[in-house]
């Protein structure tokens, strides 16, 4: 930011001189990428195949989910579908972590990661060449999507600890992160807006899903094909269950649950309301592309503090207050613009909860594992039937308010509920080390 303001500055001032601030900002941009490269081929071969891999799922995965999310909406005319298709997802996601460590004494843990890529890419394919798009089918779906989901990332975690070394994990997360928010920022802007346009082009709307389908496909197949061809030792899972945890982990498991509970929301409401009360794919790849920027740069901010560790409670009071001030204005007054300052305020609150939640996460399990695989393996399950059954209540919830109120006051209560039921992890945070 510092450096384009100096640029703009150097441009209004040497207007008529031969000194070209361009040929700087060029110069020192081509710097730094050249820097970059030779960062990432400091990493070994396999951290930098894992690498790769990990920013092709990311790219196709924006690609695809909010217009996944759009087109179930759009195909069964029901606000309320998203919500129905992940409360299938969210069944099944604990379970396939059992059918994980199960496959890993079988098969190899590229495998299983390969086949839960390119089972992601199947699945989307799948959606977009329904014949049919009810309830039933969107729950099915649901259902089965999570299986990929599940064997992907039960294996992610184990792949990421043996291919990248400890000294390089910090640098692999900024870059994978970074990259992240800029395909955020960009990718549904331009996929919206090619979907939005296709019927001006000679193309119908479903022919531009299929086509972004079988994209996404050769995507999430190029990400596994990256890893496959190297090998990895197996870890061996034998248990599964967390007994007799210590206090801090029930502390945690608290946390996962309540914050979860207000993820389910940034799952089931930003594509739903943009498509049924604002406008088309264009106006949904936009508004979410705008939003990506907004919460890129409280990231941004919040990442260059110091002792951000010590400032949990003020960043998530920083999301909270306007999270929950927006609910009310919803549900005073339910249009277009309540639904915009809502959106804005529930994502950015969504990423300053996981900005928090992952190094408490990390923490814990370094705290509750005795450094083996296998304690790692139940402590990530033990938080995955949590986060899960927080996104399940919530769902429901959401779902019977939706069958027996109008959508609207239906959409208005949960979203003030779920605010709400996040000051309960204030608490918790300060408790959590």
């Amino acid at each position: 930011m510092q450096i384009l303001l100096i640029y703009f500055l150097i441009k209004k001032s040497n207007t008529n001189s031969s000194f070209d601030p361009d040929i700087i900002l060029l110069m020192f941009f081509k710097n730094i990428l050249i820097a970059e490269i030779a960062h990432f081929r400091q990493l070994s071969q396999k951290a930098r195949a894992l690498t790769w891999s990990i920013l092709l799922y990311q790219l196709a995965d924006i690609s695809t989910w909010i217009f996944m999310l759009a087109f179930i909406v759009q195909q069964s005319g029901k606000l309320e579908s998203p919500a129905v298709f992940a409360l299938g997802m969210y069944i099944t996601l604990p379970f396939t972590y059992i059918l994980a460590a199960k496959l890993l004494r079988k098969y190899s843990l590229r495998d299983v990661s390969v086949t839960g890529l390119i089972g992601l890419g199947l699945m989307v394919m799948i959606l977009f060449f329904l014949p049919v798009i009810n309830f039933t089918v969107i729950f099915i779906f649901g259902l089965f999507y999570g299986i990929p989901l599940g064997l992907y990332w039960g294996t992610r975690s184990f792949l990421y600890t043996a291919e990248i070394a400890d000294d390089q994990r910090d640098y692999v997360s900024g870059l994978t992160n970074s990259m992240a928010s800029i395909i955020g920022t960009t990718t549904p802007f331009i996929i919206g807006w090619l979907i939005a346009l296709s019927p001006s082009w000679g193309w119908d709307k479903i022919s531009s899903y299929r086509l972004l389908a079988m994209f996404a496909l050769s995507i999430f197949v190029l990400a596994g094909l990256i890893i496959k061809k190297h090998s990895t030792d197996n870890p061996i899972i034998t248990k599964l269950w967390v007994k007799n945890p210590p206090k801090q982990w029930k502390l945690f498991r608290a946390f996962t649950f309540l914050g979860s509970m207000q993820f389910a929301l940034a799952i089931a409401l930003p594509g739903a309301l943009i498509i049924t009360y604002i406008g088309d794919e264009g106006v949904l790849g936009t508004i979410m592309g705008l939003i990506g920027v907004v919460t890129g740069l409280s990231l941004y901010i919040l990442g260059r503090l110091k002792n951000a560790s010590n400032n949990r409670t003020k960043i998530l009071l920083f999301g909270l207050v306007p999270l929950i001030l927006s609910s009310v204005f919803m549900l005073v007054s339910f249009n277009y613009l309540s639904i915009l300052i809502y959106l804005v305020s529930m994502i950015i609150f969504d990423k300053l909860y996981w900005f928090v939640f992952f190094p408490i996460f990390y923490n814990q399990v370094e705290q509750n594992s005795d450094g083996g695989i296998t304690t790692s393996y139940r402590l990530l399950f033990d938080h995955e039937i949590y986060i899960n059954l927080g996104r399940v209540i919530t769902t429901i919830l959401y779902l019977y308010l939706i069958y027996n109120f109008d959508s609207k006051t239906a959409v208005s209560v949960i979203v003030m509920l779920a605010a709400l039921s996040q000051i309960g992890i204030l608490g918790l945070v300060k408790r959590l080390k």
